[in-house]
């Protein structure tokens, strides 16, 4: 079975109210590191330029039936119960479920406490995501051998859309690269994020 990377984006109601939900993340953090050796990444991220009320999840299961057992479990259905029962929330959460097409992480990522990373929507002209997948090989393999690149990851949207998603990590924000979209039907939207908790791999 294929890997999934899981990317929540949410928006909390208040800072306190993220506070209130990060602290929920952490418990499913620790249940993970125990009892799931099938998820290979649960990081906790706010983006740099933090408003107080953003978090982004970068969670990656082994399957989907990894997936949905994590889903199941008793700390995760915790914060689902938080969401629909509490105002923490402003707004439902945009879910990207994702298929890493082109991939890799490097080991030395578990001893960086500080990590660069960014999150990139890439959007196309209809079929052209698929004809760009040469080019996103390129891409992750010229990353593969860069000094202080971690982990990139060019994914497609499991939801079928001409859309693909890219997950970059480095040790620091000088050793980041700019990824530009191959050509002028597609447009790149990128956000740069910090790590708050989690971990990109045991």
């Amino acid at each position: 079975m294929a890997k999934i990377i899981t990317i929540g984006h949410l928006i909390t109601a208040s800072k306190e109210a993220r506070e209130t939900v990060i602290k929920v993340f952490e418990d499913i953090v620790e249940y993970s590191r125990a009892n799931e050796p099938g998820v290979s990444m649960y990081a906790i991220t706010v983006p740099t330029n933090d408003d107080g009320t953003t978090l982004y999840m970068i969670e990656e299961y082994a399957d989907k039936a990894t997936s949905d057992t994590h889903i199941a479990s008793q700390p995760v259905q915790k914060l689902i119960n938080l969401f629909t029962s509490e105002p923490v929330l402003a707004g439902a959460p945009n879910v990207y479920q994702l298929e890493p097409v082109y991939s890799f992480v490097k080991p030395e990522i578990k001893k960086v406490a500080d990590p660069s990373i960014t999150f990139a929507n890439v959007s196309h002209n209809s079929g052209d995501a698929e004809q760009s997948l040469s080019h996103w090989e390129e891409v992750v393999s010229t990353s593969e051998n860069a000094p202080g690149s971690l982990l990139y990851a060019v994914c497609k949207d499991a939801a079928g859309t001409d859309k693909l998603h890219t997950v970059e990590v480095y040790e620091n924000k000088d050793q980041e690269s700019v990824v530009k979209p191959k050509d002028q039907g597609s447009s790149l939207v990128q956000v740069s994020l910090k790590m708050i908790g989690g971990f990109f791999r045991r």
